[in-house]
C-alpha cells in the first residue's frame, strides 16, 4: 500500500508537469521532506488503556471495560510533500504528498515476579492532496497560509510486542503477535494553518498545525473502533478519530 501511495504521488507530479498547458501555468515548484505527527484528541477509545480492567478492577455484570489502544500522546511520522503554484500568482497553491505515521502505545502490568510490557503498533501511510492559500505575506521571505486537505489512509494490521522481565529488568521471554483486527482503508480531511520561510536561496522551512479526521468516510461498525487493539462484542460502532496534526518540513524550490 505504501508503494501504491508513492506511485500515485509520482503519477500526479508527472501528469502535472508533463502537460503543456499545465507547464505554462505551474510555477514555484517545491519538494520537501520532514516530520509529520498526529495527536489523537477527545475521548476516543484509541487513547484508552490496553487493559483497563487491570487498573480499575475486574468487570462486573453492570460494568464492561473495553480494551483500548494506549495510543495517547504525540505519534511521530515522516512526510514527503510537493507543492506548486497555479499561474503567475503564488497566492494559491496545490500540494500532493504522503505522510507515514507510526502509532505506538505501551502498557506495563506489574507482577510479583516482575512485569509484563506490552507495545501496540499500527502503521498508517496516508496520501494527501490539498489546496493552500497565502493569507498574508509577513515579510518578503515569510508567508502565513491556510490549507484544506483530503487524506486517504491505509491502516496496517496492528502488532503486539510482548515482553516479560524479572524484578532486575532482565528479559525472560518476548513475543510479537498480530492483532485480531484487519487492515482498513479510510477517507478523511484536515484544515491547517502554517508558516513558510525562505532562509537560503531556494531553501525553505515550513511548519504547520491543523486538525483533521481520519475516518470521515468508510467507517465499519462491524469491525469496531478503528485503532483499538482487539475486537470486542461490545464495540458496536466505529467512532470518528480526530487528530491534531503537526508538521515541520525542509523544502527545496526546483
Amino acid at each position: 500500500m505504501t508503494r501504491f501511495l508513492a506511485a500515485l504521488l509520482f503519477i500526479g507530479l508527472v501528469l502535472a508537469a508533463g502537460s503543456p498547458r499545465a507547464s505554462a501555468q505551474i510555477s514555484d515548484f517545491k519538494i520537501g521532506i520532514g516530520l509529520s505527527a498526529a495527536w489523537i484528541n477527545g475521548d476516543n477509545p484509541a487513547r484508552d488503556f490496553l487493559f483497563p480492567d487491570v487498573l480499575q478492577g475486574s468487570p462486573t455484570d453492570s460494568i464492561v471495560y473495553l480494551p483500548g489502544g494506549s495510543l495517547d500522546g504525540l505519534q511521530p511520522g515522516i512526510g514527503l510533500h510537493a507543492r506548486f503554484a497555479l499561474g503567475d500568482s503564488s497566492m494559491f497553491r496545490l500540494m500532493l504528498g504522503v505522510d507515514y505515521l507510526f502509532y505506538r502505545g505501551t502498557w506495563r502490568i506489574p507482577l510479583e515476579t516482575g512485569a509484563v510490557y506490552l507495545e501496540h503498533k499500527v502503521d498508517m501511510p496516508t496520501g494527501v492532496i490539498g489546496g493552500e492559500f497565502v493569507v498574508r505575506r509577513l515579510t518578503p521571505f515569510v508567508n502565513l497560509y491556510s490549507a484544506v486537505e483530503l487524506r486517504a489512509s491505509y491502516l496496517h494490521s496492528g502488532f503486539f510486542n510482548w515482553e516479560f522481565k524479572d524484578l532486575d529488568g532482565s528479559l525472560i521471554q518476548s513475543r510479537e503477535a498480530t492483532t485480531a483486527k484487519a487492515s482498513a482503508f479510510r477517507m478523511g480531511a484536515a484544515l491547517r494553518v502554517g508558516l513558510e520561510g525562505e532562509f537560503e536561496s531556494n531553501i525553505f522551512v515550513d511548519t504547520s498545525i491543523g486538525y483533521g479526521a481520519v475516518n470521515l468516510l468508510g467507517r465499519d461498525d462491524v469491525r469496531g473502533q478503528l485503532l483499538t487493539s482487539n475486537p470486542s462484542q461490545f464495540e458496536t460502532e466505529e467512532s470518528v478519530v480526530g487528530n491534531i496534526l503537526f508538521s515541520l518540513m525542509l523544502m527545496y524550490r526546483i
